[in-house]
Order: structure tokens, then C-alpha cells, then sequence
């Protein structure tokens, strides 16, 4: 059966697998790079590597309890801090911000969360 018939036949089973493959080989691209930081010490994406593979955890509802998000995103921030790469800390910032702000359910007139708040839509913008 050609893809396209495979597709129009069962669309939602279509969906699920493409991006069950898409997250498998975004998870091997990261693991990939990790390793390459580590052995041939090619570090100027290191910290990138770290924010993705939080992401890739996040999208993928990874629950893994020896590689926790945070710690990751945390990583990602010291790393760019330490490099001067302020483009990159402020990316491992800003996905920082986003679940602690998803935490609050009320206080959403407070000072610090509309301020946390437009913080999150400048950046996504």
C-alpha cells in the first residue's frame, strides 16, 4: 500500500507514528550531539543540546527520575553563562520561566505574574 492510501485510511494511527518517529530521531540527534561535546570536546552547542534534550523529555512526557528537566534546563544556563553565549542562556532561561509559571492557578493579578507573563508572550513572540 502506497503512503498516501496508508494515510487517507488511517490518518490518526498515520499521525501518531510519524511524530513517534520524529521524536525518536530527535532524541537520537541529541544523544548524538551529547556525545560529541563530550568526547571530541565540541562544546559550543552544548548547552542548546541540554535545553533540547529537556524539551524532547517535556514533549514526550518523560517521566525519568536520573534526568530531571530542570536539572537539565539548569545545566543549559550555567553552561551559556560560563561560554558568554547570551542567546542561548536566555533561551534556557526563558523555558525556565514557562513551568514555573504554569504551576500558579491563581495570583494572576499579582505584580510578579503579569510580569512573568508578558515575559513568556515577548519571548514566544
Amino acid at each position: 500500500m502506497s503512503w498516501s492510501l496508508w494515510l487517507l485510511g488511517y490518518p490518526d494511527q498515520a499521525v501518531e507514528r510519524m511524530v513517534a518517529a520524529l521524536q525518536r530521531a530527535a532524541s537520537k540527534a541529541i544523544k548524538q550531539g551529547l556525545s560529541k561535546c563530550s568526547v571530541h570536546s565540541e562544546r559550543c552547542f552544548e548547552a542548546e543540546l541540554h535545553r533540547l534534550k529537556a524539551l524532547e523529555m517535556h514533549l514526550s512526557n518523560k517521566l525519568d527520575a536520573t534526568v530531571d528537566r530542570q536539572a537539565l534546563l539548569n545545566r543549559a544556563l550555567a553552561i551559556a553563562k560560563s561560554q558568554n553565549a547570551r542567546s542561548l542562556e536566555l533561551r534556557a532561561a526563558r523555558d525556565l520561566l514557562a513551568p514555573i509559571y504554569e504551576w500558579f492557578t491563581e495570583g494572576f493579578e499579582t505584580p510578579d505574574l503579569k510580569e512573568a507573563k508578558a515575559l513568556l508572550e515577548q519571548l514566544r513572540a
